[in-house]
């Protein structure tokens, strides 16, 4: 069994991640974050792979200096403190 590809935001493709995220091709865990964020009624999750333009160090600095502000904002903070790896279910 191969291993996916990491799923990340890029510059080559930042402009198709604006339009629609591929749900399908997402990691276990990141679509468990996105269904507990949806059953918690909350608009907004943050998941830094896909927020932050990785392999671009200007906006990972520019980010990343945002995040202790995002989670002292955020109304839940989801970790997978337990996961094998991003498909993990277990």
């Amino acid at each position: 069994m191969g291993e996916r590809p990491k799923t990340e935001t890029t510059k080559d493709n930042i402009d198709c991640f604006k339009q629609a995220l591929p749900m399908e091709e997402l990691p276990q865990t990141f679509k468990d974050a996105i269904t507990v964020t949806r059953q918690l009624g909350l608009q907004y999750i943050w998941i830094d792979s896909l927020c932050i333009i990785q392999h671009d160090q200007e906006d990972w600095f520019r980010e990343s200096a945002k995040m202790g502000d995002i989670f002292e904002s955020s109304s839940c903070t989801l970790a997978a403190v337990d996961a094998l790896d991003d498909d993990s279910n277990d």
